[in-house]
């Protein structure tokens, strides 16, 4: 990680499978999805040590560096793609940036792509759309369902 630099505002595009996480959001003392992707940018250098001061609170240092999330997403829930903004450090080879960022990533965070956007980009503003697919196996609508379970 390095200390405090320009920051240029990014967007980031990110897919995961929830399992074992209690959500997207970061949320203090929970397992999340935001907490391993901003600890995997800090490692990357994406956020400074000066904004990921020890003993700060973790909403304190995302408004430092204007986090924004397209959506959220509840335990246990995946997204195959979900969009993240924040002031990075600006890195010299965003392509190495995103494989350092991944390589401090679990296999099941992944971090697609990143680019610099304007300013007054926002990323839970600027989506065109969300889509949302819930799965159910087809034996749940046996008329003998409910049997099973009694």
């Amino acid at each position: 990680a390095r200390t405090e630099g320009k920051k240029k505002h990014f967007a980031i595009g990110v897919g995961y499978v929830g399992t074992g996480y209690q959500g997207l959001q970061y949320n203090k003392g929970f397992k999340t999805i935001e907490e391993d992707l901003i600890g995997a940018i800090h490692k990357a250098g994406g956020i400074s040590d000066d904004n990921m001061v020890s003993g700060d609170s973790g909403l304190n240092m995302l408004q430092k560096v204007s986090w924004m999330r397209a959506s959220r997403t509840d335990k246990g829930v995946h997204a195959v793609v979900n969009v993240v903004s924040l002031k990075l450090q600006e890195p010299d080879d965003v392509g190495r940036f995103v494989e350092e960022v991944n390589a401090h990533l679990p296999e099941q965070i992944r971090v697609y792509e990143a680019m610099k956007v304007t300013k007054s980009f926002n990323s839970k503003t600027a989506v065109s759309h969300r889509d949302y697919n819930y799965v159910l196996p087809t034996f749940a609508f046996l008329e003998n369902f409910c049997d099973v379970f009694t």
